[in-house]
């Protein structure tokens, strides 16, 4: 098809928004994912999307600028800050003088509890975290319970963040077609979440091997966190050059992560 580029942002807007007409769907799908234009648009689209979605709702106390759109989120957040603001004060001011209006205690306080410094396994465990890759399920079939042992199926259940079970559906999709790169790299990620990092290797790798954007890059990140969770550092660390320089993963993720990792205990 041709770039939808020409037409503005109409198409990629209708993709997130499921308003994209059936006929067009297919064809819209398989052309983002090899136009980095249009799939940097789409991306961006559902990140503002689920930024949307995660803003406290709620009546707007006041008149909006405009029809259609609330104060309420902005206003909230506003309100939060400042009782956060206010808090900070009480504890630092008021909570300082009430202990200067103390009279003195004579005896001596108890030693503050040691706290131990964290070790090598901890600190990786958590450089190991993984936050899955959003993913959207074409709201033009949202309407419809996807065919049992799909890759929509599985990727319903990816979303629904059951994590072993897409794993699972991925793991006997990927049998039938182990050179889909898409099927290997949500496989991966599940398994990653799933707290599987071998099975994860194992599918990323496939994945990388396919060499088909966005997949391939994206793989090594990845990749590096399964080797996180294996305590494979060095490799960890190859992986995350390589998402540095292509810049895969989540934005300056893999170089905050090798910085992490030069001061990991030994």
């Amino acid at each position: 098809m041709d770039c939808p580029l020409r037409s503005g942002h109409d198409l990629a807007e209708a993709y997130v928004t499921g308003t994209l007409p059936e006929a067009e769907l297919d064809a819209y799908e398989q052309h983002f994912y090899d136009c980095s234009a249009c799939l940097a648009q789409v991306k961006s689209l559902q990140a503002l999307a689920d930024r949307l979605r995660q803003l406290p709702a709620g009546p707007a106390p006041y008149p909006t600028t405009s029809p259609g759109r609330s104060a309420a989120p902005w206003l909230a957040l506003a309100c939060a800050a400042g009782l956060i603001a206010g808090f900070g004060w009480w504890w630092q001011g008021g909570a300082t003088r009430a202990a200067d209006a103390r009279p003195p205690v004579t005896a001596s306080a108890p030693a503050a509890p040691r706290v131990e410094a964290a070790s090598r396994r901890d600190v990786l465990a958590q450089l190991a975290r993984v936050v899955p890759p959003h993913y959207v399920l074409s709201a033009a079939r949202a309407g419809e319970a996807p065919p049992a042992g799909s890759f929509d199926a599985a990727m319903a259940d990816y979303v629904a963040g059951r994590h072993r079970e897409a794993a699972a559906a991925l793991r006997a999709l990927a049998e039938a077609t182990p050179a889909d790169p898409g099927i290997a790299f949500f496989s991966g990620i599940s398994e990653l979440v799933a707290g599987r990092p071998a099975a994860a290797r194992e599918s990323l790798t496939r994945s990388i091997a396919a060499d088909v954007p966005p997949y391939a890059d994206e793989a090594h990140f990845y990749l590096a966190k399964a080797y996180l969770a294996e305590d494979a550092v060095d490799q960890a660390r190859r992986e995350l050059h390589y998402a540095v320089e292509h810049e895969a993963g989540p934005d300056g993720e893999a170089q905050r992560l090798l910085e992490a990792l030069d001061r990991l205990p030994r």
